[in-house]
């Protein structure tokens, strides 16, 4: 259960995942459809948004340009619905397991539900240019044990469209990252060795991987509140007219449950709007650099 006291809203997800390598990760996104609630503002999709927020965790944690010894591929569904979680923002659902094989394709399915009811959500029509925020990002630092790291990345002087709103962008990037790996951890379940169901934090420790000697404090698949990590994607609540993107933690936290290599990592990812048409031009050869999810999109019929 969730207060609106502070104006803050609420995620619930539970997910799953695991496995290794010098990895390509390949998000699918279809439209499962529904109806928008008549309070959704702004005229964007929950499709295209999708599509935004598989963007930043596929630039998150495809950095590098080498051949891959495997690649991490899911299909996530986004709908609007009813959740099961009145509360809940959305929530989102996992298929997805990862052998622990040193190379090969590993597939799933994830679902990612949307709220009809009894919330206002901000529905960004260009979702990756933030333009409806003024200002930069405000970017949060601190030391977990592996030195000084982003540990927020927030937006928070909306102009008229998304103040007061829940950005849909937002729970996206957190729903979608609990149908990447973010798990509902059990007491006493330590699934990759993280340590997380014995003592309550994921251990960076990956060889070479930046910030490696953090410690991550998690409770239920969500960054434990009221610590360091409270303006991270993960943590799970946010005050409304917000825009959160992805923190270093959250790229590392994921990285450790799939056993990433350092190379793959990028913990500041830049994702650049796509032009509605490329010519052959110039950027003909931008868009070729561009990572290969474009050519991974569908619609459900």
């Amino acid at each position: 259960m969730i207060s609106f006291a502070r104006s803050r809203w609420l995620l619930v997800s539970i997910a799953l995942a695991a496995a290794p390598a010098r990895a390509d990760l390949f998000i699918t996104i279809v439209d499962g459809g529904g109806t928008a609630p008549v309070t959704a503002d702004g005229g964007g999709t929950l499709f295209a948004i999708a599509e935004a927020a598989a963007l930043y965790w596929e630039t998150a944690l495809s950095a590098s340009s080498a051949p891959a010894d495997v690649d991490f591929s899911i299909t996530i569904t986004v709908s609007w619905g009813t959740p099961g979680v009145p509360t809940a923002s959305a929530t989102g659902g996992h298929g997805l397991v990862f052998p622990p094989f040193p190379g090969g394709t590993y597939s799933g399915t994830g679902t990612i539900v949307f709220n009809t009811s009894g919330h206002d959500f901000w529905m960004d029509p260009t979702p990756l240019d933030n333009s409806e925020w003024t200002g930069s990002v405000v970017e949060t630092s601190a030391d977990l044990g592996g030195g000084s790291m982003v540990v927020g990345r927030v937006f928070d002087t909306p102009t008229a469209g998304p103040s007061g709103e829940e950005d849909a962008l937002t729970v996206m990037l957190h729903e979608m990252g609990h149908a990447l790996g973010y798990l509902d951890f059990g007491t006493g379940i330590d699934p990759y060795g993280l340590a997380v169901g014995t003592d309550g934090d994921i251990d960076v420790d990956g060889t070479s991987y930046p910030h490696s000697g953090a410690t991550l404090p998690i409770t239920s698949g969500h960054w434990t509140t009221g610590g360091s990590l409270d303006d991270s994607a993960m943590e799970g609540t946010f005050l409304v007219g917000t825009r959160v993107l992805l923190s270093a933690a959250d790229i590392l936290g994921m990285a450790e449950f799939h056993g990433f290599t350092a190379e793959d990592i990028d913990t500041s990812p830049s994702v650049v709007p796509e032009p509605s048409s490329l010519v052959l031009t110039g950027l003909a050869v931008v868009g070729i650099a561009w990572r290969k999810r474009r050519a991974l999109l569908a619609r459900a019929p």
